[in-house]
């Protein structure tokens, strides 16, 4: 599987994508390829770890105990008279430091623990954006991989319609003027199909983009068929149910802990801490040495905890309000996605099961009845052009069936159909 670090959502999303770029026979450049490539390479996930890596070092820091200070006083020197220069100076030597209290230390390595943990969050949801974007593309590559044979089927019958009638004309069955529009309708194909052979090579330098291959493609690798089967669907309330699991959702819990942690060390910075001064002076006089000792504490510690708790609930509140909203607008997204696929699927069904097989066998049928004379040009040329648009419209359902499974794994960061026996022609 894909080796990224911190993504428990990874493994589900790869298998169900994979489900449609899939086959037994061969090994082509599958989904699971293009991810691992983008996972070596992509900045925007290898960032999270040097971010990882700072707030280890954050974490190092917050364990550190208030660092002791050593100072050096100098009195009565530099005046005048007596005291001019340095001989009846007198020299102080202290080591001074803070008392921390209320567990100050362990609050703040709480709140680097949980950022550390953000991070793995904020990577898994990251994670999810790239693997979508990833599938997205490489699903273009195979929407023009699968319409290439239909293109050059339709050029094949057009060039066989264009034969027959050429066949007719010399024998004075038809005017030349039939001849000319069904060669100019084989050029539009052909032009057509060549055309998708060039875009087919743009959206694998497109996909090819995202691990850094910007080049234009000499060759692209054999790529997998899109399925021919539907996808069962789970039921929508076992679907959005998940959505509360997903890490962008998890984003605003790790936030809410990074708030909890951050509002016990507020309250640990209530304790007034206690600064300590010891040291050892010599006075000139006699040539004497005494001890020096000092305590200070600080006022006023408490009421700026109090202002700035204030503040942290405030931003907690706010952060929790942001979460439910995100909720109710991932479940509006979801029921459209989940009707989407509904209806896709319907269609895809009835194009495969009843409106492809009729127009394929009308349109071979029709030439054998073109040139018994009991079918027209205009009649055969119509049966082609809408069995080409049927075999285009079930692409593009399919497409937008595999797109939208995408999106919803997007949503929930879990596989959530599997590949069934019902199967459609394309």
């Amino acid at each position: 599987m894909v080796a990224i670090q911190s993504s428990r959502c990874l493994p589900g999303f790869v298998a169900a994508a994979t489900m449609f770029c899939s086959v037994a026979y061969a090994a082509p450049f599958t989904l699971d390829e293009a991810i691992e490539r983008v996972a070596r390479v992509h900045p925007e996930l290898k960032i999270f770890d040097s971010r990882q890596q700072l707030i280890q070092a954050q974490m190092r820091s917050a364990d550190l105990k208030p660092a002791l200070s050593v100072g050096v006083e100098i009195e009565n020197f530099g005046g005048n008279n007596a005291y001019s220069g340095v001989r009846e100076a007198e020299y102080t030597l202290t080591l001074a430091g803070v008392l921390e209290r209320g567990l100050k230390r362990e609050a703040r390595r709480a709140v680097a623990a949980r950022r550390l943990d953000s991070v793995g969050v904020e990577r898994a949801a990251r994670e999810l954006d790239v693997l979508a974007e990833v599938s997205r593309r490489y699903l273009d590559v195979l929407e023009m991989k699968a319409r290439q044979p239909q293109l050059q089927q339709a050029v094949q019958r057009q060039q066989e319609l264009a034969n027959a009638l050429r066949e007719r004309h010399r024998a004075g069955g038809v005017t030349e003027s039939v001849v000319l529009a069904v060669e100019a309708e084989l050029a539009r194909l052909s032009l057509e199909s060549d055309q998708a052979a060039q875009q087919l090579r743009s959206r694998w330098q497109y996909l090819a983009a995202l691990w850094g291959e910007v080049a234009e493609p000499k060759n692209i690798p054999d790529l997998p068929s899109l399925p021919q089967g539907l996808t069962a669907l789970a039921p929508f309330e076992e679907i959005v149910s998940k959505i509360k699991n997903i890490p962008d959702i998890e984003i605003f819990a790790s936030a809410d802990r990074i708030h909890e942690a951050q509002l016990r060390l507020l309250e640990s910075e209530r304790r007034r801490d206690i600064n300590w001064e010891f040291g050892v002076r010599r006075l000139e006089g006699d040539a004497s040495m005494a001890i020096v000792a000092g305590i200070s504490v600080p006022l006023g510690q408490a009421l700026r905890a109090d202002i700035e708790t204030a503040a942290e609930r405030t931003r907690r509140q706010a952060n929790r309000m942001e979460r439910d909203a995100l909720i109710l607008e991932l479940e509006s997204l979801l029921i459209q996605v989940y009707g989407a696929l509904q209806r896709d699927q319907q269609r895809f069904e009835v194009l495969g099961l009843n409106v492809l097989p009729k127009l394929k066998m009308a349109a071979e049928r029709g030439m054998s009845a073109l040139q018994e004379g009991a079918l027209t040009y205009l009649e055969l040329s119509q049966m082609q052009r809408e069995w080409l648009a049927a075999e285009r419209d079930q692409l593009a359902v399919q497409i937008s069936i595999l797109k939208n499974m995408i999106e919803m794994q997007r949503l929930t960061a879990e596989p959530l159909s599997t590949v069934s026996n019902r199967s459609g022609e394309r």
